[in-house]
């Protein structure tokens, strides 16, 4: 538990450095969920005609792909989970974990509305344990909080991969809060 621990400080403490989106899901990747089993993680902006458009990718999904950048209908995602509505679900439970497509969808907001989702594939055949689900959860939602603090999807023109100059930081009470989390 102190491993899992102090690797969620890293976490919190590489996000004050103000890294690029893209970085932040490299990280999640290859440092933070790879050991769990994860294969990839996908961002997806939830927009207003229920598109799903994908922001960052790392690694190779399988399941759930999109070629250069495109989009895709929230539906086929629902199918694809064996779910009737993606929403209603994650305000439920949190997150969703389908075993069967090797899929969890956690949710990304700005405020209380639901921006879009983390998409996270584990292997075919893997048996996802509870602590692995509680790290997804938990990097997920560390990861939100970022990412509506640094206004990366309040700013429609901005190119995502691309740091403002002068971009926001993170104030004392925001990295206290931060810190609370990780503390428990």
């Amino acid at each position: 538990m102190t491993s899992y621990l102090s690797d969620v400080v890293r976490f919190t403490t590489f996000l004050t450095l103000h890294p690029k989106p893209i970085d932040v899901l490299a990280a999640l990747g290859r440092d933070f969920l790879h050991s769990y089993g994860v294969t990839s993680v996908q961002l997806f902006s939830l927009l207003n005609n229920n598109l799903l458009e994908l922001r960052a990718e790392i690694g190779t999904p399988y399941k759930f792909t999109v070629a250069q950048l495109s989009q895709r209908r929230l539906e086929e995602l629902e199918t694809l989970i064996s779910t009737e509505n993606i929403c209603k679900e994650i305000a439920l439970t949190g997150c969703i974990c389908d075993p069967k497509s090797t899929l969890t969808v956690t949710p990304f907001s700005i405020g209380t509305s639901l921006s879009g989702f983390f998409l996270v594939e584990w292997p075919e055949n893997g048996k996802i344990t509870k602590e692995a689900m509680e790290a997804v959860t938990l990097y997920s939602a560390l990861s939100s909080i970022y990412f509506t603090h640094s206004k990366f999807f309040a700013l429609p023109d901005e190119n995502f991969d691309q740091v403002t100059s002068g971009g926001p930081s993170l104030s004392p009470r925001q990295i206290q809060i931060l810190q609370g989390m990780v503390d428990g």
